[in-house]
């Protein structure tokens, strides 16, 4: 990387405006800031730095940190360009250049006693999945404006704090929300949040070290089903240091035995919220694809009707025909929601959208094999 750009990553500065606590650096000349009504914000130099990993990767660039790094992250990271080189074709030639190390005497592992736990909290399928199942107790549920919710939405942040206050006080949480300009910076944003979203959620845990021992990452994928993604369990745990971990609530199950896990819970049925595309004022959309999946999904369960923050404006039968085809990644789940559900109407649906997304000859050979995959889960069953 001898003739590769050089960032430079700007001393992390600290300070409080009446009761905001914000952290900020630049890079490249550009601002980026955590901040906080909730909560004191910790100075990490890892937080930032661990964030402009992949683009620097992606750009062949390099980043220069003039301040002292915990010798531990810096190994972690060496094993996370080679896992990203491996997984995305990066050249796989260190990016990070720092000017001091350093080693701290204080220890924590994952099997640490009386850990202070928080917990990355969106309020969809796999947040209310992780505060019922996670093997060890939370004790902060985390949210960041600025990732799903745009920092100039207002009214969506707003609907969603009462409700993420009314989980935590339910739950005997305490909910932290912090405003991040991260999605902004132009360098991060040139890299697909499917590959960054990871490094984010992670710097959310770094930056709160002073009140946690560890940040809990709910999964993605089951175990079974991993594929190179922004948050998967090989990886998470990399963003660590020597005195603050990252977990991954890894899991067999599939996203949607995990939706089973979460329909009779009264919080999910009135709080939960899935929607990314931000197309009505607050709440789920109940239209695009991750909406109508989830809709589908709780309906096999039977339990549609009881969950209030989706539209029963329509049938969901018209839903699913009206997402036109199921984008490719998705099919897998596609296929489990159409082996478990009782309702032929639903079934037939979700194979007309799923055969639309098959529509070239080589396609047409997968919806094929889809085909002999459901028909044979289908006879497991019955036998």
């Amino acid at each position: 990387m001898s003739n590769s750009k050089v960032w430079v990553l700007d001393p992390v500065t600290k300070e409080r405006v009446n009761s905001t606590y914000r952290i900020s650096t630049t890079v490249e000349g550009y601002p980026i800031w955590f901040e906080s009504d909730d909560i004191e914000l910790q100075v990490s130099v890892e937080a930032f730095a661990g964030i402009f990993l992949l683009p620097a990767l992606h750009h062949q660039a390099q980043l220069r940190i003039e301040e002292p790094v915990d010798r531990q992250w810096l190994a972690n990271l060496r094993k996370l360009t080679e896992i990203y080189s491996s997984w995305w074709g990066y050249n796989s030639s260190f990016p990070i250049i720092v000017a001091e190390t350093v080693t701290s005497n204080q220890h924590i592992t994952e099997n640490s006693n009386d850990l202070v736990l928080g917990l990355c909290f969106t309020g969809g399928v796999d947040s209310f999945y992780s505060l019922l199942e996670y093997p060890a107790p939370t004790d902060f549920l985390i949210f960041a404006h600025g990732y799903d919710i745009p920092l100039n939405d207002w009214p969506r942040l707003e609907d969603y704090r009462r409700s993420l206050q009314i989980i935590a006080t339910r739950s005997n949480k305490t909910a932290v929300i912090i405003r991040t300009n991260l999605r902004e910076h132009p360098l991060f944003k040139s890299v697909s949040w499917e590959r960054t979203h990871g490094s984010a959620l992670a710097a959310l845990g770094l930056i709160l070290s002073s009140d946690l021992d560890a940040l809990v990452i709910p999964p993605s994928f089951a175990s079974t089903r991993l594929c190179p993604w922004g948050s998967h369990p090989e990886t998470d745990p990399l963003y660590s240091t020597s005195t603050f971990k990252v977990f991954h609530h890894s899991t067999p199950l599939g996203r949607l035995e995990r939706i089973r896990k979460i329909t009779n819970f009264d919080l999910a049925q009135k709080h939960l919220r899935v929607c990314y595309v931000n197309i009505s004022l607050t709440g789920n959309c109940s239209t695009c694809e991750k909406c109508v999946m989830t809709m589908a999904g709780i309906d096999s369960t039977g339990q549609l009707n009881s969950f209030q923050t989706f539209s029963s404006s329509q049938s969901l039968k018209s839903r699913i025909y009206g997402l036109g085809s199921a984008t490719q990644n998705l099919v897998p789940l596609w296929e489990d929601i159409a082996v478990s559900h009782s309702n032929p109407k639903i079934k037939t649906a979700i194979y007309t959208i799923v055969r639309h997304s098959f529509e070239s000859k080589s396609r047409r050979k997968r919806f094929s094999s889809f085909c002999k995959r459901v028909t044979f889960k289908l006879r497991k069953m019955i036998s």
